[in-house]
C-alpha cells in the first residue's frame, strides 16, 4: 500500500487516475544534479546542457559538443534515466533530450460489495518517455531557446502520447558584470480531454563572483508557478568552486504553502568528464539521489587559410574597428574577442603600426581585462603598452595601481 500512495504523491495525485487538469506530471522531476542541488534555482540563468530542461537557451552555451547522461533514484523503486547532448552549429545550437521514466510496481485496487478499497492481486508497471528535440541561438546581448517534445505515458495499461513546447530567454551581464538573467516556460501544450501539462513558468538571477584568475562563487535566485496545481515556489543556492575540478552546490526550495527543503551536491572534473551528484532529503516521501556524467568539448581551433595581403589588411581594419565598437559601447568581452583575435593572428599587421598605435591597443586590451576583473593579464597589456610608450603617465599609473594591488 505505501507503494500505491508514494506513486499517487509523485504523480500530482492526479496522472495515474487522469482526475486532474495535469497530466504527464513526472515531467517535473527531471531536473540534471547540477541545477537540482541548487534548489533549481541557477536552472534559469545557467549555460550547459544540464540546465536546459528548465530553460531550452542554456543549450546557447555548448562551444562545439556536450552531453550528459543522468540516473535518479526515487523511493518506492521509481527511477528517471535521460542523455541530453548539444552539437554547435553556424545556424545555433542543436540539441536532443531522451528520458526513461520507470515508476516502479503499483498494486491494482479494487473495491469490495461496501465500496471499500481491497487490493486485487494484480500488478501494473507504469513508465514514460520522453524525447525533445532543442534549437538554441546565442546573440551579442542574449540567448534564445526552444523545444519541441513529445511525451509518452502508459500509466494504467493505456498510453497516452502528448506534445509540448519549451522556450526561454538568458541575458548576460544586466546592470554589471557577472549579473546573468534568465526565463523559462516549460511543458506548453492544449488541454485535451480535460486535462493538460503541468505548465511551469519561472525566472531567475546568477551572480558570478570572480577573482583575479578564477570563478570564486556563483549566488543564484528563481521562482515559478505551476498553475496546475496552483504552486508557487522560490528557491536560492550557491555554486562554489573549490577547485578548478571540485564544485561544491548547495541550496533552499520554499513553496508558498508547504515545507522548506533544502538540497546539496558536488561536481569532479577528471579525464575529460564531469561527475555530478545531488542530495535532496525529504522526510515524507524519502530521500532522492542523483548521479551524472558528462563532458563539454571546445570549438576546435581553425588555421587561416592564407590570403593575399589586401585581403589580409581588409579583415585587420575589420576585427580592429569591430573591438573599438565594442570596446566603446562598454562591452568588454566582446571588445577582448576581437582584440585577441587580431593579436593572435595579425601580429604582423600589428608590428607594422607606429608605436603610439601600437601602445594605444594594447593599452585597450589592459583596460578591457581590468573591467573583467583579470588583473594579471590586464598588468601583462599595460606593461607591453608601456614598452612602446614610455612616456604616457596614465600607463604609469596603471602598472602602479595592478602592482600594488598584486602585492
Amino acid at each position: 500500500m505505501k507503494k500505491v500512495f508514494l506513486f499517487l504523491i509523485f504523480l500530482g495525485l492526479s496522472a495515474c487516475a487522469y482526475a486532474s487538469t495535469a497530466s504527464t506530471s513526472w515531467l517535473l522531476t527531471d531536473v540534471y544534479p547540477e541545477a537540482a542541488a541548487e534548489g533549481s534555482s541557477a536552472g534559469y540563468s545557467s549555460f550547459g546542457v544540464g540546465y536546459a530542461s528548465l530553460n531550452p537557451a542554456a543549450m546557447a552555451g555548448v562551444e562545439n559538443f556536450s552531453f550528459e547522461a543522468m540516473q535518479a533514484l526515487y523511493p518506492a523503486g521509481i527511477s528517471v534515466e535521460k542523455i541530453t547532448a548539444g552539437k554547435y552549429f553556424d545556424f545555433g545550437i542543436i540539441g536532443v533530450d531522451l528520458g526513461y521514466y520507470n515508476f516502479g510496481q503499483v498494486f491494482n485496487l479494487g473495491v469490495d460489495s461496501s465500496l471499500a478499497p481491497v487490493v486485487t492481486g494484480g500488478v501494473t508497471s507504469p513508465y514514460a518517455f520522453l524525447g525533445s528535440l532543442i534549437y538554441a541561438k546565442k546573440t551579442d546581448y542574449f540567448s534564445l531557446g526552444f523545444s519541441l517534445k513529445m511525451a509518452c505515458e502508459n500509466l494504467d495499461g493505456n498510453t497516452a502520447i502528448s506534445g509540448l513546447a519549451d522556450a526561454g530567454i538568458i541575458a548576460n551581464d544586466i546592470l554589471t558584470d557577472g549579473l546573468d538573467f534568465g526565463a523559462g516556460i516549460t511543458n506548453i501544450s492544449t488541454n485535451q480531454d480535460g486535462f493538460s501539462a503541468p505548465l511551469d513558468a519561472g525566472a531567475g538571477l546568477a551572480y558570478i563572483i570572480r577573482g583575479k584568475t578564477a570563478e570564486i562563487l556563483k549566488i543564484s535566485l528563481s521562482g515559478d508557478y505551476i498553475p496546475a496545481f496552483d504552486e508557487l515556489k522560490g528557491s536560492a543556492g550557491f555554486d562554489f568552486p573549490v577547485t578548478g575540478d571540485f564544485i561544491l552546490r548547495g541550496g533552499i526550495t520554499a513553496p508558498w504553502n508547504g515545507p522548506v527543503k533544502f538540497s546539496a551536491g558536488l561536481s569532479i572534473k577528471a579525464m575529460g568528464l564531469s561527475f555530478n551528484y545531488a542530495y535532496l532529503p525529504d522526510s515524507l516521501l524519502g530521500d532522492v539521489h542523483k548521479v551524472s556524467i558528462g563532458a563539454a568539448f571546445g570549438r576546435p581551433v581553425v588555421k587561416p587559410a592564407v590570403l593575399p595581403a589586401e585581403k589580409t589588411a581588409d579583415i585587420f581594419g575589420g576585427y580592429m574597428k569591430s573591438g573599438d565598437f565594442y570596446y566603446d559601447s562598454n562591452d568588454f568581452r566582446q571588445a577582448v574577442k576581437y582584440y585577441e583575435y587580431v593579436n593572435l593572428l595579425y601580429w604582423k599587421e600589428l608590428e607594422s603600426l607606429t608605436d603610439v598605435e601600437k601602445s594605444n591597443f594594447y593599452q585597450k586590451l589592459g583596460i578591457c581585462y581590468y573591467n573583467m576583473r583579470d588583473n594579471g593579464r590586464a598588468l601583462q597589456y599595460f606593461e607591453r603598452a608601456f614598452y612602446y610608450d614610455k612616456e604616457n603617465e596614465i600607463l604609469k599609473h596603471w602598472i602602479r595601481l595592478l602592482k600594488n594591488e598584486k602585492n
